[in-house]
């Protein structure tokens, strides 16, 4: 075999990613998918139907089935983590999704819309989404990621502010009879998933599957700030661990789907958060989600594309929450308990017909919330007993019409209107030229919103926070350009140039008193529009696929969010992102190396310090077919041990809250 010099080849790739005017997408170059090169994929989300990728008005990203098992990424924030632009958040009890140089720590991931094969799952109290083991299902069971940025609500409506994420999930086909999946790692972490799938003679097809997860967590945790005898000097034990238990079912036959999903997370407390009693294992929370979805999806050359269906939701979250009402003479421990019911249900509908040189799209939502139900209490009383209940509907229209074989624009709106009197509209237009088959230019202009969601208007617990009535819809105006370039039969580039302007931004505040004089402050939270902001943003990705099966991704971001009225940068918001994977495959491609690294520079705490930039490595062996039917893989996360931090949100004494360091993973999987 040819020797390769992987530090003279990724340097050439750094400087070619900054001097060559031709720039590329994001694609993942396997041995399955090396059709990609002379075949360009196609994406669903980001036009609502099937397009090819230079032709969707956004830049998109696509992670398969086979890079989340290359690259041993075990939760979606390793996925997201993975992209340009992406980077996480986690205060160890939920992780966040930040994208572009914005991300408000703990706010739920509200500002990102998810999907599971076209279904809405950002639940109706908190507008929110799970990244990490709340997210619904075991990702051995996602066919692939498409990650569309930017302002999608001209077709999507509310929380498709800054991208919206499809998982696609497997079919039947894809598995092929039962599988089981075991995982044993640092910290007592094991997990458990078996599935089954088939594809009948018929035509239908059938995915069943269960997963469990158990982890011990940190034994021992140091925060500083919580270092006095009183509050066992500042360290945490055996307040880390975690579990989660899933479920997943999908029947197709003809042209119906029925899925059906479940999870369940319980994760324990350790940081003292919310003022709670540093230390007890008491403090923990729980989230769980589950629905139903029937689609039904008609395709003819007369009528055109037809795609409908009816869903319905549940969101339930417990919180205990240990508090000392007491002092230090006199201790008055008790178990405040937080609670949010949320129940739903809905139904689209989407048209797609070609006229002449025009494709149209029509399409309708509705969704009826039957409860969003928030409730607060301890032994000494009721603090929040909050009902409600509303609707949304909208109605949305996109044209894309072709001039010639180089120029199309993509003109689109939506109209949404809530029960509450809000009436909003978000407009998209894309102007797509195309120098050559294998280039493409994208400008981009468009609008998203994000209505205030019930827990950010009604949340009152009678001592420390405060219902914020008055809150408004925040929006976002963003002008993108994109130039995505095919090189060669193994190369492909992408570059964006992004402005990105937040008008009425929702954040949580500390209350400064009566008339906002400061030294009346009475150290309320509370939600409030007061802010805006700005970013101005650079991202760059190249990726390649070498001749000895050598495959390289490399990604610069470069951003500044800053706030709109003082230019001082905002928390939690580095303005470098440099990433880098690396996979080999080996002996007929039974076997594969991969590495991926990950630079990001320092981020503004809410004290106004900052955390220290860092440098992150990852490394995954992965052995298929070892025996018939069986994958082992073995990974080494922060395989260097680095030492880094996270900004905490308002509810947090910690400014800045410390990571894992070097974790081991054992993976087995076998197909009967």
């Amino acid at each position: 075999m040819r020797k390769f010099c992987l530090s003279c080849s990724c340097l050439y790739l750094v400087v070619i990613s900054f001097t060559s005017p031709i720039l590329a997408q994001n694609f993942v170059f396997d041995d399955e998918e090396s059709l990609l090169f002379q075949d360009i994929p196609s994406v669903y989300s980001a036009s609502k139907y099937d397009q090819k990728l230079t032709e969707a008005p956004s830049w998109v990203s696509i992670i398969t089935a086979r890079e989340i098992q290359k690259f041993g990424y075990r939760t979606m924030a390793d996925v997201l983590n993975s992209l340009p632009g992406f980077y996480i958040n986690y205060d160890r009890n939920y992780s966040y999704i930040d994208v572009r140089g914005f991300g408000i720590p703990g706010d739920y991931n509200s500002r990102v819309l998810m999907l599971i094969d076209g279904h809405r799952v950002n639940d109706n109290v908190y507008d929110g989404l799970y990244i990490d083991l709340g997210f619904l299902l075991d990702l051995d069971l996602i066919d692939r990621v498409e990650v569309v940025r930017g302002p999608s609500s001209s077709l999507y409506g509310t929380s498709a502010f800054f991208a919206v994420i499809n998982v696609i999930t497997q079919k039947g086909r894809d598995l092929s009879g039962p599988v089981i999946s075991v995982s044993a790692g640092d910290l007592g972490t094991h997990s458990l998933r078996l599935s089954y799938g088939e594809r009948f003679s018929n035509g239908a097809e059938i995915v069943l599957s269960g997963s469990t997860y158990r982890s011990d967590g940190q034994t021992l945790l140091y925060y500083v700030e919580y270092d006095d005898p009183a509050t066992n000097n500042g360290i945490a034990e055996n307040v880390d661990d975690e579990k989660a238990d899933s479920l997943f079912a999908k029947y197709s036959i003809g042209d119906w789907t029925i899925t059906t999903a479940m999870n369940e997370r319980n994760k324990k407390i350790p940081t003292g958060a919310f003022d709670t009693v540093f230390n007890d294992p008491r403090n923990f929370t729980e989230d769980s989600h589950d629905y139903i979805d029937v689609k039904y999806h008609l395709s003819t050359e007369q009528s055109g594309d037809f795609v409908g269906r009816l869903f319905y939701d549940r969101y339930i979250y417990y919180g205990d929450y240990v508090l000392d009402y007491g002092d230090i003479i006199t201790p008055d421990i008790v178990v405040n308990t937080d609670e949010a019911y949320g129940y739903w249900w809905g139904g689209d509908g989407q048209w797609v017909r070609v006229f002449n040189n025009h494709k149209l799209i029509v399409g309708m939502e509705y969704q009826k919330n039957t409860r969003q139900d928030q409730s607060n209490y301890d032994i000494y009383g009721i603090y929040l007993d909050n009902h409600n209940n509303s609707q949304r509907w909208g109605i949305y229209l996109q044209d894309e019409y072709s001039l010639n074989k180089q120029w199309g624009i993509h003109l689109g709106f939506r109209h949404d209107k809530f029960d509450n009197g809000d009436n909003l509209t978000s407009p998209r237009l894309a102007v797509l030229y195309h120098p050559s088959n294998t280039s493409t230019a994208k400008l981009i202009y468009g609008t998203a919103f994000r209505a205030p969601n019930v827990y950010e208007l009604f949340y009152n617990d009678g001592s420390t926070w405060m219902a914020s009535l008055n809150l408004e819809q925040e929006t976002i105006e963003t002008m993108e350009l994109v130039y995505e370039q095919t090189v060669n039969s193994r190369l492909r580039w992408i570059a964006s140039v992004y402005h990105n302007h937040i008008k009425d931004l929702i954040a949580l505040q500390t209350d400064p008193g009566p008339d906002n004089v400061p030294d009346t402050a009475d150290d309320f939270f509370i939600f409030d529009n007061s802010s805006r902001a700005i970013t101005n943003g650079v991202d760059i990705e190249i990726n390649s696929q070498f001749r000895n099966d050598f495959y390289v991704s490399f990604s610069v971001s470069s951003q500044r969010t800053e706030d709109y009225t003082t230019g001082e940068l905002l928390v939690n918001s580095p303005q470098k992102l440099v990433k880098l994977n690396l996979s080999q495959y080996f002996f007929d491609k039974q076997l594969t190396a991969a590495m991926d690294f990950q630079y990001q520079d320092s981020r503004k705490t809410i004290a106004g310090n900052e955390t220290d930039s860092f440098f992150l490595a990852n490394f995954t062996l992965s052995l298929y077919e070892w025996a018939k039917g069986l994958t082992l893989s073995a990974s080494i996360y922060n395989l260097l041990d680095e030492r880094y931090a996270f900004p905490g949100s308002e509810e947090h004494l910690q400014d800045a809250i410390e990571q894992d360091g070097r974790l081991y993973r054992l993976k087995l999987d076998y197909r009967f």
